[in-house]
């Protein structure tokens, strides 16, 4: 079950008050075979430099940065395209996860 990687598809726009906490709360995951794929809406403020001192720590972090504003449906469609792993999960700039959720739900 361990081998089984998870792709965590985030869309983000202008979230650097809470994206902080969303990651943390995906690297302390007690199931550690995970990929988090960042897709920035075209923020404005520092979500992507947040995101990147994040990638400079943990290499299955990544980051997608779209060109043009489209909303978060189609910041999922671009992250699922990337997903590398046998499922895939959702989790919003603004949300954060329990440590055994990953566990739990494989």
């Amino acid at each position: 079950m361990e081998s089984d990687l998870i792709s965590i598809i985030m869309p983000a726009h202008n979230s650097s008050s809470y994206i902080d906490d969303s990651i943390k709360s995906v690297m302390i995951q007690s199931y550690a075979n995970w990929e988090l794929i960042v897709v920035d809406d075209v923020s404005s403020d520092d979500t992507r430099s947040i995101v990147g001192s994040f990638m400079a720590k943990d290499e299955r972090i990544k980051l997608i940065e779209l060109s043009e504003h489209h909303g978060p449906a189609l910041a999922r469609n671009v992250g699922v395209e990337e997903a590398k792993g046998n499922y895939i999960a959702f989790l919003d700039s603004d949300d954060v996860w329990l440590p055994k959720k990953l566990q739990k739900h494989l």
